[in-house]
């Protein structure tokens, strides 16, 4: 299965598929535009975060006293580390980095379960976007020492890191939240499509079907 099934089969990405591939993301004619459009899109998503600003104090503060905003280091463009920035869901202010979030965490506020649902907790990532180091659409960022656990056992992870990480992507509207090794193959292998077929009208359909699952507070972690 690849290309019209929506995903590349880890088999097909050989070293001239990534020839290829790079190539075209190297000269893709959609690379200008596709940064106007986040840059306008994270201007807009920040101008909304700034007026929910009170409202998402109190529900990232209720029952949980510390700090609102939580950052995290994760693995972006060609392999590079940067801090990307959410608003605090959990309980306890921990060092979760190596873990993966689980469907019942323990952990999560009670207003932090409905930051999550609601993907409000995601709207301070619109500075990552703007400052450069995300795209509004494209691979989601994963942490480094997850990258490095997944890199020992699934070949060709790194390939994924040849366009910029998103807020959203092909494989988070397609399969969800990844938090098992076995479910991270899958996630490639729409993230591999996504990098040898992105473009603006993919992405555009991409955010809208984010649009969709995010009214519909569907496999939020």
């Amino acid at each position: 299965m690849s290309d019209l099934a929506g995903f590349i089969a880890i088999d097909l990405a050989s070293v001239d598929w990534v020839v290829g591939a790079l190539d075209r993301v190297q000269g893709h004619g959609a690379l200008p535009l596709k940064r106007l459009i986040d840059v306008a899109v994270s201007l807009v998503g920040l101008a909304i975060f700034a007026s929910l600003s009170p409202l998402l104090f109190v529900m990232a503060k209720l029952k949980s006293p510390g700090p609102m905003f939580f950052s995290q280091p994760r693995v972006g463009l060609g392999g590079e580390v940067f801090n990307i920035y959410k608003l605090r869901t959990m309980t306890v202010v921990e060092n979760t980095e190596g873990r993966w979030a689980s469907e019942e965490e323990a952990r999560i506020s009670a207003g932090g379960r409905w930051l999550r649902q609601l993907r409000l907790d995601e709207l301070p990532q619109f500075w990552n976007v703007l400052r450069g180091e995300m795209s509004v659409v494209g691979p989601r960022p994963e942490q480094p020492s997850i990258t490095e656990m997944l890199e020992s056992s699934i070949e060709y992870l790194h390939y994924r890191n040849m366009i910029k990480p998103g807020i959203t992507g092909w494989a988070q509207v397609k399969q969800g939240y990844v938090d098992t090794a076995d479910a991270s193959i899958k996630k490639l292998m729409y993230d591999l499509y996504y990098v040898q077929n992105f473009g603006i009208m993919l992405d555009l359909e991409i955010m809208v079907k984010t649009a969709f699952i995010m009214i519909a507070r569907i496999g939020a972690r």
